[in-house]
């Protein structure tokens, strides 16, 4: 046999069926760019490494897959006390080029060597869409007709990943009768820009000199026609 075995993971949207005669169908899109959180309860990892060397499982590589109008997607792995153990973000993503991270190396969150996905942890897969015709958008087609489902003119949101070493089965949130939640569903604001809506780390604009604050870099800013900051501030927050 093989010295070294990796096995297969993933988390996001796998729990719920892409047929439109299931009552898990995902449905239709919203028009224009939306946001979708797939979460993972900790009680559901605790049983799929019930019986796992160590209490948990080496991250090797991952993918962040989505299909043609995905544009941002992030998975954070929260510890059981609510610390972080690992978070990976693509800010901008190209269903043409998508690929395999690297995850084996130091984790710049925890500094540990390797991502770890262990008993216990929740794990937080977030998928941005932008289902505009281009071109604002990537929509290839009717925008009201785009729908989640296995064409790649339809969406999907997964982390998929190998964990090593391996064990029997593929490990999702699907197993053991405990299933992901789809935690919420939101749409740009009238007022969002794209990178703020889809909170890109890289590659955003520059700020203009003597741009007029927000509520993100300053709490006492009042808008023109919404008010104060705490007046409007926790609509926009799904989390």
């Amino acid at each position: 046999s093989r010295p070294h075995r990796t096995g297969g993971l993933q988390f996001g949207d796998s729990p719920f069926s892409y047929s439109q005669q299931s009552p898990m169908w995902l449905g239709y899109l919203p028009l224009g760019l939306s946001r979708y959180d797939f979460f993972c309860p900790g009680e559901t990892t605790a049983r799929q490494w019930a019986d796992y060397p160590g209490g948990g499982g080496n991250v090797t590589y991952g993918r962040h897959h989505m299909h043609i109008t995905g544009t941002a997607m992030s998975v954070l792995v929260r510890k059981p006390d609510g610390t972080i153990r690992h978070k990976s973000r693509t800010d901008r993503y190209d269903f043409n080029y998508q690929g395999m991270r690297d995850e084996d190396s130091a984790n710049r969150i925890t500094h540990e060597p390797t991502v770890r996905v262990v008993g216990g942890d929740d794990v937080m897969t977030t998928c941005w869409f932008d289902n505009r015709l281009p071109p604002l958008g990537r929509k290839v087609g009717d925008p009201s007709e785009h729908k989640w489902g296995l064409a790649s003119n339809d969406e999907m949101c997964t982390w998929i990943a190998l964990h090593s070493p391996a064990t029997e089965g593929s490990k999702s949130c699907r197993m053991n009768g405990k299933s992901a939640v789809l935690k919420s569903v939101s749409v740009i604001a009238p007022w969002q820009q794209e990178d703020d809506f889809t909170e890109r780390e890289f590659g955003r604009a520059p700020v203009p000199p003597n741009t007029l604050p927000s509520c993100i870099d300053d709490d006492a800013y009042s808008h023109p026609t919404l008010g104060a900051c705490a007046s409007f501030a926790p609509e926009l927050c799904e989390l």
